[in-house]
């Protein structure tokens, strides 16, 4: 049973494979990007590299603080971590995993063991760094049905661990664009590039562009009428009529302008003209519009940053929504991927017997992230105050002391939550506690109004 007015139309012939053209397209899945392919389009197009380029340097690009580990001295280990280059590498891991499908941050570390055997954390003498290497350099090991067990390394170049079988517990691995299960060893165990999401759509922009760029070439084109043109063709004179064509171009380059023949000797006969012809670029713009847009949201960048579009300033333009919601996806990507390879990084460090903690592992910390979004002065002065007023409604009910809100704003510097100090011990040396109203000394204010 059809309905005449549903996505079913016998009348106007909707959705019958028969009538209506649309029915008659399908799927196809396009050929893989290659890695010289990929390699071309990041070397070559500052839109594509901007795809893998920006949200990598992002989110490593504030620091991260830690949290409870109280018992090891954390500038030594913020500077081992800048010796170590661990925020660059997590940023390379990020970047090459979207660019190629799929990368591994590698660490060398002197255990004792081989590298293609498990790591061994209470074994760790030495780290002596961690790079990042593409999935086309490498081999997964495995048997297909289950996630490698360890990779093989087949560059070329030199690497700092200095063998070419690395077990998996020794790598941290990112990918593009996860695929599904099914897919999975149909891939070797890696993603998709970014790119290959995004490649149709870029194609088409860019030949958009070209084909823009052609018709502005020939926006404008010279018509010249010539007497005998048709019969001059007929007799084989075609080298004449090139000649006088060019003669013309030449008047027009060197004189700016032309000279024409006016016809016969009695200026009777048949004369030439010149007829100069523009075409009409109305629509273009739109056409490459659409074109932009469709690339735009098939790509994990949002116009404005993908483009560099800023309407009237940074905070409070049209596009700050989407610079918020973009940056709070990125927070999240932070947590969920970002902080379990820090993690990482600094427990082989803390187990270092040569690191920044001699090899005394803190029971436990905390990565935080530093925010990545930056107010403007008035948003920051807004901040302030709001935190003022909600601080004071506190002390005003009781619910915060003066000691809480003099740590938790003026020696820490927090934005957040007030952080309650539950010993006086806790507070800062020479923080001491204001003293109630009824202590208060008694001022007498005079020439007030009234008074003579």
């Amino acid at each position: 049973m059809s309905h005449a007015d549903g996505m079913l139309n016998v009348l106007t012939g909707l959705g019958d494979p028969w009538k209506d053209k649309a029915t008659a397209g399908r799927f196809a899945r396009e050929p893989q990007l290659s890695s010289y392919a990929l390699d071309a389009i990041y070397e070559q197009d500052g839109l594509a590299a901007k795809l893998v380029d920006f949200p990598a340097d992002e989110l490593v690009r504030e620091g991260f603080e830690l949290d409870g580990a109280d018992s090891v001295d954390l500038e030594d280990v913020y500077s081992a971590c800048e010796d170590m280059s661990v925020l660059p590498n997590v940023a390379d891991l990020h970047r090459w995993g979207d660019h190629y499908g799929g990368a591994l941050l590698v660490a060398a570390v002197d255990d004792g063991m081989p590298a293609y055997m498990p790591l061994d954390l209470n074994r760790v003498s030495a780290v002596r760094g961690f790079f990042v290497i593409d999935r086309w350099a490498l081999q997964p090991i495995t048997d297909g049905r289950k996630p490698p067990e360890g990779y093989r390394i087949v560059t070329a170049d030199e690497t700092p661990l200095g063998e070419t079988l690395v077990h998996a517990s020794r790598v941290r691995r990112h990918v593009g664009v996860e695929v599904t299960h099914r897919r999975r060893a149909d891939h070797d165990w890696w993603g998709v590039p970014v790119m290959q999401r995004v490649w149709s759509r870029l194609r088409s922009l860019l030949s958009a562009y070209g084909y823009g760029e052609s018709i502005l070439q020939d926006i404008s084109v010279d018509v010249f009428v010539l007497a005998g043109l048709a019969e001059a063709f007929k007799q084989g004179k075609e080298e004449l009529v090139s000649k006088r064509l060019a003669a013309l171009q030449m008047g027009k380059s060197v004189i700016k302008g032309f000279a024409l023949d006016a016809g016969g000797g009695n200026g009777k006969g048949p004369a030439e003209s010149y007829i100069p012809q523009n075409r009409s670029v109305s629509g273009v713009r739109e056409l490459i519009e659409l074109f932009l847009q469709a690339f735009v949201s098939a790509g994990p960048l949002p116009r404005s940053i993908l483009l560099g579009e800023t309407v009237g300033g940074l905070n409070g333009a049209s596009n700050s929504g989407e610079h918020r919601a973009w940056y709070a996806k990125l927070g999240a990507e932070q947590n969920r991927w970002g902080t379990p390879t820090l993690n990482w990084m600094l427990e082989l460090l803390f187990a270092s017997k040569t690191g920044p903690t001699g090899g005394n592992r803190p029971p436990a910390w905390t990565v935080k992230w530093n925010s990545l979004e930056k107010m403007s002065p008035t948003e920051e002065a807004t901040h302030r105050k709001t935190l003022a007023e909600g601080d004071k409604i506190l002390w005003d009910i009781g619910a915060a002391s003066s000691v809480d809100i003099r740590t938790t704003r003026l020696v820490q510097g927090g934005k957040g939550e007030l952080e309650a100090v539950e010993d006086p011990e806790d507070a800062p040396d020479d923080l001491v506690e204001l003293p109630e109203d009824d202590d208060l000394p008694v001022i007498e204010v005079l020439g007030g109004p009234g008074e003579a």
